[in-house]
């Protein structure tokens, strides 16, 4: 399947585009904003049935120094410009490095203050 910030995203035929190269063909599939240098092929193992995303760059499948075989039920996410600078964020650094973002931490919620009974 081909996903994300792509002109025509859709499941294929594993025998039509047994590579990432001919899954994605050329960098005119793609729009306008998406991301070249980081895409994320998401492969199912077929043994545990686990999904494990792997990092593909699709400047190098377009030069020809990558390519792999594709399996069934691999997914190809290509990320648009916006998305990875949501990964960038503070936020997003701070879920990564175990902190709570300050936007979703409680402490900086205000406690409604009881009426005062006179």
């Amino acid at each position: 399947t081909l996903d994300g910030y792509v002109r025509d995203a859709g499941t294929r035929a594993l025998i039509a585009a047994p590579t990432l190269k001919e899954l994605v063909g050329s960098a005119d599939a793609l729009k306008p904003d998406a991301y070249t240098p980081l895409a994320v092929l998401f492969r199912r193992d077929s043994n545990s049935g686990a999904v494990t995303p792997l990092a593909v760059d699709l400047a190098a499948v377009f030069n020809g120094s990558f390519n792999i075989n594709l399996q069934n039920q691999d997914t190809l996410v290509v990320l648009g410009k916006k998305e990875v600078r949501y990964l960038e964020s503070a936020d997003v650094r701070a879920i990564v490095l175990d902190q709570t973002p300050s936007v979703l931490s409680v402490a900086r919620l205000k406690r409604p203050q009881p009426p005062n009974a006179n």
